[in-house]
C-alpha cells in the first residue's frame, strides 16, 4: 500500500466509513457509491469487486496513519523550536531598545495597511485575557464583516472575556446588524447604541488601544501608553452609560427613540456648521439619509432654507428635546 495522504484527518468520507461498516455486518447496500468504493480500495481496505468484496484489516492503516502524523508532530515542534531559537533573541534586544528609549511617544505605533492593522489587533486579541471594548461608529456593517466579528467575539466569550459593543443608533435598523445582535447576545455579548461618537475605537484588556489615523481608515495608531489607554477607557465607559441597550427583539418605543435622538443629533450637527460629509460620518448616516432628516426638521419648523433653519434651532428650544419635530414615523 503506497505512503497514506494524510492531508486532512480522517481520509475516508462518511460514505466510505459508512460503506465499510455495511459491508462488515454482512449487510448489502441497496446501491454501492462508485466513490465510497474506490476510496476504500485506494487505502487498502477492500479487494474483489463491489459484488464480491473481501475486507482488510484497517489495523495497518491505523499504524501508518499514526506514524506519518507523529513524522508531521515532530516536524511541527522543531518548527516551534527553530522560531524560538531565532527570534527570542531578538525579543530580548527590542525590549533592552525600548527600556533605553521610554519616552510617553514610546507608547505610540503608527500601523500602515489594513494587512498590518488586522494582523497587530489579532495579536492583541489573542493574548486578551479580561475583555474587549469596541466602538463601531456609523450605520450598519455588512454582513460578511459581522460574520467575521461574530466568530472572532464568540471565541472571546468562550474565553471568559467581556466583550461591549457600541453602535450608533441607526445600526437598529440594519437587517444584518440586528441578526449579529441576536446571536452575540445569546452568548453573554453586550451591545448598546448612541447618537454620536467621535470615531472607532478598540480596547484591549486595557493594555493596548487602536484608533484609526487616516480619513480613509488605511493606517492606524496602537496606544500602550497606559495613562492614554486609561484616558480611552474612560471615554468609552461614559458613553456606554449613555447608550441604549441593544436587543434583537426590542419596544417600538425604543426605535422611536433611536430616530428622534438621531434626528436631535443632525440638529445639532447642523447649526454647528459641519458639511454633510462630516456631519453625515459623525450621526452615522449616509449622506442621503443625512439630507432627508435636514429636509424633515425644515418642513417641520417651516424653514425656507438651511441657514434659516439654523436660525430657527438655534433661538429655540429644539435642542433640549425632539417633541416639536416628532414627524409620527
Amino acid at each position: 500500500m503506497d505512503k497514506v495522504d494524510l492531508g486532512e484527518w480522517p481520509p475516508l468520507t462518511s460514505d466510505a466509513a459508512e460503506l465499510f461498516m455495511a459491508l462488515s455486518s454482512g449487510r448489502r447496500p441497496g446501491k454501492v457509491s462508485d466513490q465510497a468504493w474506490l476510496e476504500l480500495k485506494s487505502m487498502a481496505l477492500v479487494a474483489g469487486t463491489p459484488d464480491t468484496p473481501r475486507l482488510r484489516d484497517p489495523s495497518r492503516l491505523l499504524r501508518r496513519a499514526e506514524s506519518e502524523l507523529r513524522q508531521k508532530a515532530a516536524a511541527v515542534e522543531a518548527q516551534v523550536a527553530s522560531c524560538h531559537e531565532q527570534l527570542t533573541p531578538l525579543v530580548a534586544g527590542f525590549a533592552a531598545w525600548q527600556a533605553r528609549n521610554d519616552s510617553p511617544s514610546s507608547g505610540f505605533e503608527v500601523l500602515s495597511g489594513f494587512d498590518e492593522i488586522n494582523m497587530v489587533i489579532t495579536d492583541a486579541l489573542r493574548d486578551a485575557k479580561v475583555e474587549v471594548l469596541t466602538a463601531q461608529p456609523g450605520g450598519g456593517r455588512s454582513a460578511s464583516t459581522l460574520e467575521d466579528s461574530l466568530l472572532r467575539e464568540t471565541e472571546l466569550i468562550q474565553r471568559g472575556m467581556r466583550v461591549r459593543t457600541l453602535y450608533q443608533h441607526t445600526a437598529r435598523f440594519n437587517p444584518a446588524t440586528r441578526y449579529y445582535v441576536e446571536r452575540i447576545s445569546e452568548i453573554g455579548g453586550e451591545v448598546r447604541t448612541l447618537d454620536e461618537f467621535f470615531d472607532r475605537l478598540i480596547i484591549v484588556d486595557q493594555t493596548v488601544a487602536f484608533i484609526p489615523f487616516a480619513d480613509d481608515r488605511s493606517s492606524a495608531l496602537a496606544l500602550r501608553h497606559s495613562a492614554v489607554v486609561h484616558f480611552l477607557r474612560g471615554v468609552f465607559d461614559r458613553a456606554w452609560i449613555r447608550g441604549v441597550e441593544f436587543a434583537a427583539e426590542e419596544p417600538r418605543e425604543i426605535s422611536r427613540q433611536a430616530v428622534d435622538s438621531t434626528r436631535l443629533a443632525v440638529a445639532r450637527l447642523l447649526i454647528q456648521g459641519h458639511t454633510d460629509e462630516v456631519g453625515a460620518r459623525r450621526a452615522g448616516l449616509s449622506i442621503r439619509n443625512y439630507r432627508e432628516h435636514i429636509k424633515s426638521l425644515m418642513n417641520r419648523v417651516g424653514a425656507q432654507s438651511r441657514a434659516d433653519l439654523g436660525f430657527r434651532i438655534a433661538r429655540s428650544n429644539l435642542l433640549d428635546g425632539m417633541d416639536d419635530l416628532d414627524d409620527g414615523e
